[in-house]
């Protein structure tokens, strides 16, 4: 596949490769360049720099350049593995396509071996028909070792937890490794490992799902028997549960208390985050909209919600501010309800 430099990126903490390409490139091969330019590290190649003539550079065979950019003359070289002026001397030697030669305005080593250790943290796309390399090296690339190793280890704890806590210590590292800054392989294979811990518990954890749901439904249906056809014009509910369990209250809600305004928050401990869905009903959504009210109770967990007058959703990381959300929920809608 043919391909051409889009341009690139060297700061202290990573570095990027954009390049032309129709579709993505496998993992196999990735980690195929990983080694590649890992194996150009280990060799402790030098790094060579000069500035020559610019067609005396572009007659290097292995060269390098960004398709379209206009370079100056006399324009600045470098070289990872050969000397520049020996290049020059002989353009066409197929020997300098095993080593890097470009064009570049900086060096910021100068051997090879100075980058340490190298590894490639993620392949995207960033605009039709170019994508993106993102590496580390250095001392940032040890940081991602030792996070994959730590993360690793807890995977590998999971063998001994009761299912209670595998399943929530299984999500928790899922999360973690989804959104961590990982080295290619080591991401994939943590997240193949941890799927598999999933699958296992799939059945227990449709279990669990089941006594949750059951449970808030339960508590539901006795705070209805005590508000049916009283004064309140609105209930703050907090349980244990995802979306669709809190989806469940509202409909039980809607059901036997149409004209109540409601406020349903489900945590998830085990994804450490929290749902909410607000339900308003037509003769208070000009004192309460649905949205608004949904918005006052989750800013207090920094989350963030939508929807509109008569039904709105929001979602926060973290459960820990839960009964705060509530309290909030509530007092706002005392406010707003109370004359």
């Amino acid at each position: 596949m043919q391909v051409d430099q889009r341009g690139s990126l060297v700061v202290p903490d990573k570095l990027r490769f954009d390049f032309t390409s129709s579709k993505g490139v496998k993992q196999e091969d990735l980690i195929k360049c990983q080694a590649l330019v890992q194996e150009m590290i280990d060799k402790k190649l030098g790094v060579y720099t000069k500035e020559c003539a610019l067609a005396d550079a572009r007659a290097i065979c292995s060269l390098r350049a960004v398709f379209g950019e206009k370079y100056p003359d006399p324009v600045r070289v470098v070289s990872v593995g050969a000397d520049v002026d020996t290049m020059i001397g002989a353009p066409d030697n197929e020997d300098w396509k095993a080593f890097s030669v470009e064009f570049c305005g900086g060096t910021h080593i100068s051997n090879a071996e100075q980058a340490g250790v190298f590894l490639i943290t993620s392949e995207e796309p960033v605009s039709k028909g170019v994508r993106r390399i993102s590496a580390v090296t250095g001392k940032h690339a040890e940081c991602v070792l030792e996070e994959f190793a730590e993360i690793s280890a807890r995977v590998a704890a999971c063998a001994g937890m009761d299912n209670v806590d595998k399943l929530k210590e299984c999500k928790l590292l899922q999360t973690r490794a989804e959104s961590a800054t990982l080295h290619v392989e080591g991401k994939a294979t943590l997240i193949d490992q941890l799927k598999k811990i999933r699958k296992d518990l799939m059945v227990f954890e449709k279990a669990e799902m089941a006594k949750k749901k059951d449970k808030a439904l339960k508590d539901s249906a006795d705070l209805i028997a005590k508000v049916k056809g009283g004064v309140e014009k609105s209930v703050v509910l907090k349980f244990d549960g995802d979306k669709a369990v809190v989806n469940d209250v509202l409909a039980l809600f809607g059901k036997e208390c149409p004209e109540m305004a409601v406020f349903a928050l489900g945590t998830d401990e085990g994804n450490d985050s929290m749902t909410c869905i607000t339900s308003v009903p037509e003769a208070l959504q000009g004192l309460m909209p649905a949205n608004e009210w949904c918005n006052e109770g989750m800013k207090v967990a920094s989350g963030k919600g939508g929807g509109k007058k008569d039904r709105a959703q929001g979602a926060a990381k973290g459960i820990a501010a839960a009964n705060k959300v509530c309290e909030a929920a509530a007092i706002y809608a005392h406010d707003k309800l109370s004359h």
